[in-house]
């Protein structure tokens, strides 16, 4: 460690601090924030559980990713009038779902939180298991994003989306002042 800088004890057993939202912030932005957020926190666990030794830095982020992030497989179609979303979000309900779009921009967040209780005599045991789904997609041509739907089957969120109507040219009249 170089002579010149010192770290505290404490500043090692701290988690990093909470990073304040900008209110200009897109929901996007907004998205990723809580989500490296989350991320930080949990390997900041992991880095402390381990006894704060450094080299391994790089399998705590990927750990904590894996543990509170799952992927969720997309298919995007295209029809004459329409794209269509398919999304896995298996053990999820509509109600965890939350959904922004935009006219080239795809958001799909999905949150849940399950627990199982187990109990042995007079102990009961708890285990809390959270998921965490999150999708940006940019879309291949503007849609309508106020006659879109959505709708979530077996595991499978589906979203129509209707391609925008394309801005016919329009010749102007130029008049004298």
């Amino acid at each position: 460690m170089p002579k010149n800088r010192t770290i505290s004890a404490l500043s090692l057993v701290q988690p990093p601090p909470v990073i304040s939202m900008n209110e200009t912030e897109s929901i996007f932005e907004r998205s990723v924030h809580e989500l490296e957020d989350a991320i930080t926190r949990r390997a900041h666990e992991l880095w402390q559980s381990n006894g704060f030794h450094h080299g391994h830095e790089m399998d705590d982020w990927l750990r904590a990713e894996s543990e509170l992030l799952r992927f969720a497989p997309v298919e995007i179609t295209e029809s004459g009038d329409d794209l269509r979303v398919f999304a896995e979000v298996p053990g999820l309900n509509a109600r965890d779902i939350d959904i922004h779009l935009e006219p080239k921009r795809l958001i799909i967040r999905g949150k849940t939180e399950q627990t199982r209780e187990r109990n042995k005599g007079q102990v009961c045991y708890t285990e809390r298991e959270g998921t965490q789904v999150f999708r940006a997609l940019s879309l291949p041509v503007e849609v309508d994003t106020n006659n879109a739907t959505a709708t979530l089957r077996d595991g499978i969120l589906e979203l129509t989306l209707p391609k925008a109507e394309k801005s016919k040219g329009t010749r102007l009249q130029v008049k004298a002042a």
